[in-house]
């Protein structure tokens, strides 16, 4: 579900349960053309901190460049791939974070909110769709 809080009748909500929890996605090319717009640039600096075990994913990141370690407490889970989605599963299902993401080097990322995502479903619901497929592996 993507829009807490807005009229039931124009919400969609997904009843399916992803196969597994899917710490990051491949980012397909036309997912970064269509959501690239959508989203602000952030760049990071080594050892900071783009999102903390336990929070709400507000958004996704499509992750360009640099190297990122996602963290369960202070234990390094694995290193995320270039080019990836950090948070889309998490974001569709409403669940927190299960692990922090760690910058290594200096990375670059495109922040899509949550509010882009929900407007893009009305304008790309073929793509939209598709994407929310991938993240709950239905």
């Amino acid at each position: 579900m993507l829009n807490r809080g807005a009229d039931p009748a124009t919400t969609h909500q997904t009843t399916r349960e992803p196969r597994r929890l899917a710490l990051t996605l491949p980012l397909d090319e036309a997912w970064t053309t269509a959501l690239t717009p959508l989203g602000t640039h952030q760049c990071y600096q080594p050892g900071q901190i783009i999102f903390y075990e336990g929070h709400m994913p507000l958004g996704i990141y499509l992750h360009q460049t640099g190297h990122i370690t996602l963290l369960r407490g202070r234990r390094p889970v694995r290193q995320c791939a270039v080019p990836c989605v950090l948070g889309l599963q998490l974001l569709f299902m409403n669940a927190p974070y299960p692990y922090s993401a760690r910058t290594e080097d200096t990375v670059s990322l495109i922040f899509v909110p949550r509010t882009a995502l929900t407007q893009f479903r009305a304008t790309r619901e073929d793509l939209y769709h598709a994407i929310e497929k991938a993240a709950l592996g239905a």
